[in-house]
């Protein structure tokens, strides 16, 4: 199964490197848990996510690593929203995937933010979400406030 996603996976990332249209996102940031027992407890998040821009909608897929005092590798389905074409623009964000590693399970991290285009096709932005995985580790649920920076090029 393994792989069949990785071959999907590296096929996938071939077709689309060949859209006129590619766009990829770098973003580093952390996730800070929520509720009283997880409260002291985060991570430090490293994504990377491609795919096609379609006007101001973006479509791709992409994984990270997260890691703290446990380590997460989501894989995930992604898709951005830009509200206006400027050199400022705001925008909503939604990745929907699984995770693996020391949590498995259902991942989500719907976000807002803004993006600074300071090149026609370069862009640095900020963004606030929730990471939400109903998984527990032992007493800690590991949802939380999600921070990041990046660029997308």
């Amino acid at each position: 199964m393994k792989k069949i996603v990785f071959f999907l996976t590296i096929s996938l990332f071939t077709v689309l490197c060949n859209a006129q249209s590619y766009k990829g996102f770098i973003e580093g940031g952390r996730t800070f848990f929520t509720g009283p027992e997880g409260s002291e407890y985060h991570t430090t998040d490293f994504m990377t996510t491609h795919g096609v821009q379609f006007n101001r909608l973006f479509v791709g897929a992409g994984a990270g690593v997260r890691w703290g005092d446990v380590s997460w590798l989501p894989i995930y389905a992604n898709a951005r929203y830009d509200f206006t074409s400027r050199k400022i623009a705001p925008f909503v964000d939604a990745k929907i995937g699984y995770t693996f590693i020391d949590i498995e399970g259902f991942y989500a991290c719907p976000s807002i933010g803004v993006s600074w285009n300071f090149c026609k096709f370069t862009s640095v932005f900020f963004k606030v979400g929730y990471t939400y995985n109903p998984m527990k580790d032992g007493d800690v649920d590991r949802n939380g406030v999600t921070v990041m920076a990046g660029f997308s090029f």
